[in-house]
């Protein structure tokens, strides 16, 4: 992604070369693959939605508008995309099936990115320094944990069940 130039760049990893380029315009934030429904998934904060691109082309399929300034993203099961709306202190759980918002979720103060375990999904609040943690499935409320510093990123090991929190 290129924020400043409002676009999405494919490197060829061979040659080590820029080989296509969608402009987004806008400042896209956030780019997930979605392997099931082969696309890539943009979110672009200053127009408030997700755009779909087909990986090849890199050719708009469509777009999903979103609450405000949307962030992080990550898929869950191939059929549901959760989508970190830093700006309404929110998840939004759209259904890739059906092509709907499912629910949105309030969570901690300005969420940026999600990541999972096999049985949770986890929410960095930067605003608020803290976790949220959500089950999948279950569209309900998120329990929100403390944390120094604001997370801005995660990842997470199963081996040992650790969540890495960079801030």
């Amino acid at each position: 992604i290129d924020q400043q130039r409002g676009s999405v760049l494919r490197m060829d990893m061979y040659s080590g070369s820029i080989d296509n380029k969608a402009t987004l315009n806008y400042a896209p934030n956030y780019i997930v693959y979605q392997e099931k429904a082969n696309l890539l998934a943009v979110s672009v904060g200053i127009s408030q939605n997700v755009v779909a691109l087909d990986p090849e082309t890199l050719q708009t399929l469509g777009s999903v508008s979103t609450g405000v300034n949307p962030d992080g993203m990550m898929s869950w099961e191939d059929a549901l995309l959760y989508i970190a709306e830093t700006g309404s202190n929110s998840v939004v759980v759209y259904d890739l099936v059906s092509n709907a918002m499912v629910k949105r979720i309030t969570v901690g103060f300005q969420p940026r990115r999600i990541a999972h375990s096999d049985s949770f999904i986890y929410v960095a609040n930067t605003g608020s320094r803290s976790i949220s943690v959500l089950q999948p499935g279950l569209l309900g409320g998120a329990r929100t944990s403390r944390v120094p510093g604001g997370p801005l990123d995660m990842a997470y090991r199963e081996q040992h069940r650790w969540l890495y929190l960079g801030s």
